[in-house]
């Protein structure tokens, strides 16, 4: 483009023969406007910058909102993303779980249907014998039998020194009584339940009870000949003598809930039949707490159920500490049961203490069972001269600390 074609330049050219065309005032007026002018232009800029800083600051926050927007509808976005990643991913959780499951259903299937064929091969092995049957009756199906557990001989307690609690122990077994003894380790509660039996020429038998101990244990079973497998519980049940629960503490409460009915019924269900019990069955627990669950000392003793609690007489043992020095030959007295407040209530006496405490046990909120089976054996042991503070402490507070006994006392 030529400088005749080019427009600034002719404005230029033009601006330059203006000025040479105006007198010297005109040029001072004019260069006066242009300063003016250029002033006017400086203060509008001033007056005009606030506005041009909120209009930018008013984009900027526009575009700060917009793109917050951009995050959140992201954030939005990505969170339905990861909730649908996490339930495809439980999905195929909760399907591999299931095949396993099949899987595992399946190859016990498999497994059960090898075993049941190993032990028919094992049957078909095994020479048949031909077991004595007890009391069989013609029936139309295969008898049951009975393969007897043989009790011991009682035997009669020699004269020789035992525990300072025989004589109470004995009164109890006379009441026909169940016992729970409760004592430290050591202290010869087993012991002492063979010397009871003995002094009244009864036969004992005793089981020690551990987490392992299941109902088989007591009741039996009955095997793959149809033969009963029994126990020294049932011998003792069905045909008399003392029963020795050892470490009775120690095993689970719900084996040990079989007894309740063998305890309290005069008649039990065994896998073989229903059989009636001796009038001379009486068990006796061992156990080193009241069967409230583990203390200090015995950690891994269980809680009892209070069904099977109520069922006993209890009676503390502490160490005979004149029986422990004369075991090895030094000469010490023993302790004497019959000491202190030997008052025997009357049968009325004792219905009215069981009652009133019945009362006082509801009305304070204590955690106790005081049943009509505490009146019972009190009558019971009553009748064989027990005193009083015994049945208290044998059949009400069982179990209690020694501040609640003594509001129970107040009370």
């Amino acid at each position: 483009m030529s400088e005749e074609q080019d427009p600034i330049k002719q404005f230029e050219a033009f601006t330059k023969l203006f000025k040479e065309s105006l007198t010297v005032e005109q040029r001072e007026l004019y260069t006066t406007m242009l300063s003016t002018q250029t002033q006017a232009n400086k203060y509008k800029n001033e007056l005009l910058r606030p506005q041009r800083e909120a209009e930018a600051k008013a984009k900027a926050e526009q575009a700060a909102a917009i793109r917050a927007q951009e995050i959140s509808t992201a954030a939005e976005v990505a969170a339905k993303q990861a909730e649908q990643y996490a339930k495809q991913q439980i999905e195929q959780q909760k399907l591999a779980l299931l095949k396993e499951k099949e899987d595992a259903v399946e190859a016990a299937k498999r497994d059960n249907a090898t075993i049941k064929e190993v032990v028919k091969e094992v049957i078909r092995e095994v020479p048949v014998v031909q077991p004595t049957v007890i009391n069989a009756q013609p029936v139309q199906q295969t008898p049951v039998v009975v393969e007897t557990v043989p009790l011991p001989t009682p035997v009669v307690a020699v004269n020789k020194r035992q525990h300072y609690l025989l004589p109470l122990i004995v009164k109890a077994l006379k009441a026909n009584c169940h016992i729970w003894l409760v004592g430290p380790a050591g202290s010869g509660k087993t012991t002492l339940a063979a010397s009871a039996a003995s002094e009244l020429g009864l036969s004992h038998v005793a089981l020690s009870v551990c987490g392992q101990t299941t109902k088989t244990d007591l009741l039996g079973f009955i095997d793959a000949h149809g033969v009963y497998r029994g126990t020294c519980f049932r011998q003792a049940y069905e045909h008399g003598g003392v029963f020795c629960l050892d470490e009775i503490d120690n095993g689970n409460a719900n084996v040990l809930a079989v007894l309740n009915s063998a305890l309290a019924s005069t008649c039990t269900t065994f896998p073989d039949k229903s059989v009636e019990r001796h009038k001379d069955f009486i068990v006796i627990a061992c156990a080193n707490t009241y069967g409230v669950g583990a203390t200090g000392g015995y950690v891994g003793r269980t809680q009892v159920d209070a069904a099977t609690l109520d069922r006993f007489f209890f009676i503390e043992m502490p160490y005979d500490e004149g029986l422990e020095a004369h075991i090895i030959g030094v000469p010490q007295d023993s302790s004497q049961w019959d000491t202190g407040d030997m008052h025997v209530p009357t049968s009325d006496e004792w219905l009215g203490i069981v009652r009133n405490t019945r009362i006082v046990v509801d009305k304070l909120g204590i955690k106790a069972v005081v049943s009509p089976r505490a009146t019972y054996m009190g009558a019971a042991l009553v009748q064989q001269g027990v005193p009083l503070e015994y049945l208290k402490r044998g059949l009400l507070y069982k179990g209690l600390s020694t501040d609640t006994i003594n509001k129970l006392r107040r009370s």
